[in-house]
Parts: structure tokens; C-alpha cells; sequence
């Protein structure tokens, strides 16, 4: 509460939570968040949400005139849900995913070598108000199998009442190209109103449908192009190279007209929001943050012109460029102190405002802003059952690495503990190219729970500090980005505040590549290691992801990442944990999804069977069901529940949270 205006709360379906003795079970961690994502409506009326509950995701529209649930709808078998949006007034929006290999998608005529190997697929659907019916788009289309990301539905469209518009191939081979597809929104039917020539990327289209730019790539030699188009009549405005070929991306239309997009100047570290005439080609820049890089454009939810950047410091931002969105966006953070709150969606008349906030002891909720009373009401918070008392404090820190560079990182220190040679859980972020931030992170959370302090580092190669932060991981898999994890570790050692004996690493996708890769490369410096849809074998990795594209943007960024499978070959080697099985003096718990469509299951038992021929502790533990982004809340509390028991036995945390009741969380700065 702020003195800048006095907020009525009004709790829609929140649910409150007992004090208790003891830390909360696992499940209450392991759940998926009770609302996973939400929209408000055009007029303002209904809000629509991704909610869960016994082990099933549900799209859910409440009416906030009635403060009632006026409609629940359960996902599709064997899909997940993804996002939620509105078309118009009365037809809601979705994107879910599931995992198929390409024979089961009926898209291997696409060439691809490793037929049977799992990819994600997104799809876009429609619900309706008021009888709740579900309809994915364009199922019946002869090209919609060849896209795996199908789920970018542009609705409303001016002019076109009950149609949208989505970009998808043409034909389920290569000879497909990329089309523009009017849909019907009740049918899901697509027809192809515009295709575009071989080499095309991407294409925007405007509030009308209207095809406004394109960009196009040539594979063999990274270079794009950039194309106004106006009617039939396109001409280049721009090209240039990268380094994976990908051109800059085509966010929308500016207010004045001009193209929205994210590039780095020549000369330049960060990553800011430049907008680019279509007449003339000149790039101006429209926004940057002073230490890190945008990473992406607010869109107006009905218009889809760009009307703000968003970035990541410890914390999430947003800019607002219309003064209105401004002082809202304003008035709603003041409320969340020493927190954030992010301006999500809005009514056409600004009438009501959907705002997602996280406060200190807050994991975050949902709720609606009505600016002309100044009123926040809750719609439901992110994780009901957990109490303030099981949110641990969280500080900021940095530590020198051992050439005297700074790495950013985030502590989390067990409420009720005093910060003194305390058992220590090293969690590496995945990616490797991502990040960690300030906000509620529920394995750290749980971890810290049951009396570990949690080290995440944002080591050299995350993303969001610049161009030369990102750069200066590359190729250094086990190399630069593993020695700055390693140095977190040693400095909370000097400092007293970690037992160097009680250390365990551990990490999901890159992050358990990096707790193999801790293990085996330096075997004394950790008690244990948790590997969950980690990679071991790196040669193995760029060979997969290399088939059947070796000229594509996705084998070029791995490529840039890890080696060239070729001429790296013995680094690769020397730095794949499956390589290195002998080394390791720590027991290893292996964790993998079976639906993991992004590191193959096969990583997982390679690792599982060098270990078990080099004579090595390893407990393998399969996730059945779920995918890469644990996305089941009954493997993510299974996984939490295996993590636990082998951490106590590891490292001998206390069983119980000595004061659990009475600690405070709080966020705290700290330069050490």
C-alpha cells in the first residue's frame, strides 16, 4: 500500500493459507501455478485464464460484472496449454503443444533423416462464448503439419469480422512456402489469400490484414533482406548479414507508421527497440535500457501496433511509450514495493487493466486495474497454498571470477538460518543463452525450503547483458561458462557462509549438462550432482541438431555455441560428461522426461551407462509423461521429492526449518 492512492482489494477467488510448523510438502512447490496465464476481453468484461487443478489444466472465463466463472473447458488429451488470448468479445483464444515425432505429425516428407525423434508442436484454437465450443485452426490444411509452430492468430481484424489471419507453409515439403491464410474462427478453415516467394522468413501484416513487410533469407550464405511491400508492389529497404542467417524481426507497426524491431547498431552491445521506415529504409532507434538488452515489443492486444519495450534488469521492465499507459503502468508498480508489476492486456476503452504483480513473500497473482476508481482487484495468486513463511529471501549479488570479472547471481538464503557454513545447491540455469532473475523461482524456493542455500549465477554466455556478456560463453561449454559457476562456489566458501564439503550441483538442460560436466570435470569440488533432461554427449547433440538442416539457423546457433562438430571435435570430447565417466567421485541422480522433445531421452541413458560401466553411483530416475519444461505437476513434485531425499543423504541438511513460523522474506541487495 502507497500513499500515492489508497487501493480496495477485492479478492475474486483467492484462497488463504494457515500458518503452519513445518516447510510446506513438496506438492504445494511441484504444482503447476493456479493461474498459468490470462487475457481480459475487448469489452472488458470477461477475463479468460489457464488455471490447474488435479493434475489437469483448464481454460476458465470469468465474468467480472458477475464475479462468477461462467465457463470451464479442459484441454485436449496429451496437450498442454500454453497461452490464452481473446479474438473478439465472444471468442477466446489458445495455444497449446504437444510432442510428436514427424511420421506421427504426417509431415515426413519433409526430409528430415531422424524421422523418429520428437519435436514440439504449436497449435492455435479458438473457444467460444457462450457454449464453450473448441476448435484448433487450419487442422485440415495440406501444410499445417509442416509447421511446428502454428500459433499465432491475428484477431480481431478490421473489416473482417469472424476471421483471422495466420502466417503457415504451403505444403508439408520443402518446396512449401510461407502464406498468408484467412481462418474462419468458428470453423478453424484456412484458405491461402497471399503466398510469398521461396526464400521468404517472415511476413507483417497490419491491423487489416494487409501485408505491409517481408524479410528473406539465403541459408548458404546468412545473408537477408528486408522488403516494404504496398498492394502488389514490394521493394527492398534493406540486407545485411547474420550470423545464423535469422533476419531482424518484424515486431509491428509503430504508432507513426514505421516497423518494429530488435537489433544491436554496429558498434553497439545492447540489444534496443528500432523502428524502421518503410519508405526509406532509415533505422532510428525508439528505445534502449541503460545496462541490458530489450528483449521484446508490447503489442496493443486489438490493434497489435507497438506501444512499449520490455527488458529484464534483476526484475522485469516495461516502457510504455503513450503517456496514459504510462501513468498506469506507474500507479500499479508503486503498489507492489520491492517488487514489479507488468501491464498484461486492456480493455478497447482502458476501462479495466489486467496486471500480473509479485511482491516480497508473494510468489505473484493476477489482477484487474480499473484507473477511474483506482481499484486492483485479485483475480487468483499464482500458488494459494504456499504461505509467506515458505518464501525464502532472496538477494543480489556478484562474485569475481578468476580473471576478475564480475558474475551477476542470485542468493537465497533458508529463512531461520543464520548464513554460516550452510550446505550449499548450486542450480544452473538452462539454455545455455537464457538467465535468471529476481523473481519467485519455485525449485530454488523448495530447495531452500528444507535448509539449502541456492547459488544461481547468470555465468558469461546469458543472455540479456550485451552482446559481448552473451559472446563470451560461446564454444565455452565446460570451459569460461562452467569456471564462473565454479567461482560462485568458491567465494561463498571464503566468505564462510558455505560448508565447501556440503556442495551439490544441480540443473535441468543446459543447467544438467553443467551438473555432469561439474562432476566429471572437477570431481572435487562437489558432494553430488542432479542431472534432470540434461545433455552428456555434445558431439552427439550437434549431430541431431545439425540433420537434415546443416545450412539452417538452428545448426548454425548451435554450432556457435558449442563447436563445429568437425573441427572441434577433440574439445567437444574433452568436455562431454559421457567422455568422462571415470572421473566422477560424486553420486549422480539422472532425472529425464520422456516426452522431452528438446534434449533427447538418449542423453540421459548414455550418461546412465557410461557411469554404470566406469563402476560409478548413479540413481536414473524417468519422468514419465511429461516434456523438456516439466510442464506435469505430478513429475515436477516427483522430481523435487527424488531431489530431496538425495540431497539428505548427500549432504545432510537439517530435516526440519528451525523459526519457520515467525522468519520474513524478504528481497535484499548485496554487493559481496
Amino acid at each position: 500500500m502507497t500513499a500515492r492512492f489508497l487501493l480496495a482489494i477485492v479478492c475474486a477467488f483467492a484462497l488463504g493459507a494457515p500458518a503452519v510448523a513445518q516447510p510446506p510438502p513438496a506438492s504445494v512447490y511441484g504444482r503447476l501455478p493456479n493461474i498459468d496465464d490470462a487475457a481480459i476481453s475487448p469489452d472488458g468484461r470477461h477475463v479468460a485464464m489457464i488455471v490447474t487443478g488435479n493434475n489437469q489444466t483448464y481454460t476458465r472465463i470469468y465474468d467480472l460484472d458477475a464475479s462468477r466463472v461462467v465457463l470451464t473447458v479442459a484441454s485436449p488429451k496429451d496437450h498442454t496449454l500454453r497461452s490464452i488470448g481473446w479474438a473478439n468479445e465472444t471468442t477466446a483464444t489458445f495455444v497449446l503443444s504437444t510432442a510428436l515425432t514427424w511420421d506421427q505429425s504426417r509431415a515426413d516428407e519433409y526430409g528430415w533423416r531422424d524421422a523418429q525423434r520428437l519435436f514440439e508442436f504449436f497449435r492455435v484454437g479458438t473457444i467460444t462464448l457462450p457454449d464453450g465450443r473448441m476448435k484448433l485452426m487450419m487442422e485440415k490444411e495440406n501444410g499445417s503439419w509442416a509447421n511446428t509452430r502454428l500459433d499465432d492468430l491475428q484477431a480481431p481484424i478490421v473489416g473482417d469480422a469472424g476471421f483471422g489471419r495466420m502466417l503457415g507453409r504451403t505444403s508439408p515439403t520443402r518446396d512449401g512456402r510461407v502464406a498468408i491464410y484467412r481462418v474462419n474462427l468458428l470453423t478453424g478453415d484456412g484458405r491461402i489469400q497471399q503466398s510469398a516467394s521461396p526464400r521468404s522468413w517472415d511476413m507483417l501484416l497490419d491491423e487489416s490484414g494487409r501485408l505491409v513487410a517481408r524479410t528473406e533469407s539465403q541459408e548458404n550464405t546468412n545473408r537477408w533482406k528486408l522488403f516494404s511491400v504496398q498492394g502488389d508492389a514490394e521493394r527492398q529497404i534493406g540486407e545485411d548479414e547474420s550470423e545464423t542467417g535469422a533476419p531482424p524481426p518484424l515486431l509491428g507497426l509503430l504508432a507513426d507508421g514505421r516497423l518494429a524491431t530488435l537489433e544491436t547498431p554496429d558498434g553497439g552491445d545492447r540489444v534496443g527497440l528500432y523502428g524502421v521506415d518503410l519508405a526509406t529504409g532509415a533505422h532510428t532507434l525508439v528505445h534502449e535500457a541503460p545496462r541490458h538488452d530489450i528483449t521484446g515489443a508490447i503489442a496493443d492486444p486489438w490493434t497489435r501496433r507497438i506501444v512499449g519495450a520490455q527488458w529484464t534488469e534483476d526484475l522485469p521492465k516495461q516502457h510504455f511509450f503513450d503517456p496514459g499507459l504510462a501513468a498506469i503502468a506507474g500507479d500499479v508498480t508503486a503498489t507492489f514495493e520491492g517488487g514489479y508489476a507488468l501491464v498484461l492486456s486492456w480493455s478497447r476503452d482502458m476501462r479495466r487493466i489486467l496486471v500480473f504483480g509479485e511482491g516480497v513473500g508473494n510468489p505473484g497473482a493476477y489482477y484487474v486495474y480499473e484507473p477511474a476508481e483506482k481499484r486492483l482487484r485479485k483475480l487468483g495468486a499464482l500458488y494459494p497454498e504456499l504461505p509467506p513463511e515458505g518464501v525464502s529471501s532472496v538477494s543480489v549479488i556478484n562474485y569475481p571470477a578468476r580473471d576478475g570479472v564480475r558474475i551477476p547471481a542470485y542468493l537465497t538464503i533458508p529463512n531461520g538460518l543464520e548464513p554460516r557454513n550452510l550446505p550449499l545447491v548450486v542450480l544452473v540455469h538452462g539454455g545455455p543463452h537464457a538467465r535468471d532473475s529476481w523473481t519467485f523461482d519455485w525449485w530454488a524456493q523448495f530447495l531452500a525450503s528444507r535448509g539449502y542455500m541456492v547459488l544461481q549465477p547468470n555465468f558469461r554466455g546469458s543472455s540479456g547483458y550485451g552482446d559481448a556478456w552473451l559472446e563470451a560463453g560461446r564454444r565455452e561449454w565446460g570451459g569460461r561458462m562452467q569456471t564462473d559457476v565454479e567461482d560462485g562456489v568458491a567465494a561463498l566458501v571464503r566468505s564462510g557462509r558455505v560448508d565447501a564439503r556440503r556442495v551439490c550441483i544441480v540443473g535441468a538442460s543446459y543447467g544438467g549438462y553443467a551438473a555432469l560436466a561439474g562432476a566429471a570435470l572437477t570431481p572435487e569440488r562437489y558432494a553430488c550432482a542432479v542431472s534432470v533432461n540434461g545433455v552428456s554427449d555434445l558431439s552427439l547433440m550437434l549431430q541431431q541438431e545439425v540433420s537434415g538442416d546443416a545450412n539452417g539457423p538452428t545448426a548454425d546457433f548451435w554450432q556457435l555455441s558449442i563447436g563445429n562438430r568437425a573441427e572441434d571435435a577433440a574439445r567437444i570430447r574433452a568436455v562431454s560428461p559421457a567422455n568422462l565417466a571415470a572421473n566422477v567421485r560424486a553420486p549422480i541422480l539422472l532425472m529425464h522426461s520422456t516426452e522431452d522433445s528438446v534434449v533427447p531421452p538418449e542423453q540421459t541413458k548414455i550418461m546412465a551407462r557410461r557411469l554404470r560401466d566406469a563402476g560409478k553411483s548413479a540413481r536414473v530416475v524417468v519422468l514419465t509423461g511429461d516434456d523438456h519444461w516439466l510442464s506435469a505437476a505430478a513429475t515436477r513434485t516427483q522430481m523435487l521429492e527424488e531431489i530431496e531425499t538425495f540431497l539428505a543423504q548427500h549432504l545432510a541438511a537439517p530435516a526440519a526449518h528451525p523459526a519457520f513460523e515467525t522468519a520474513h522474506p524478504t528481497r535484499q541487495p548485496d554487493a559481496r
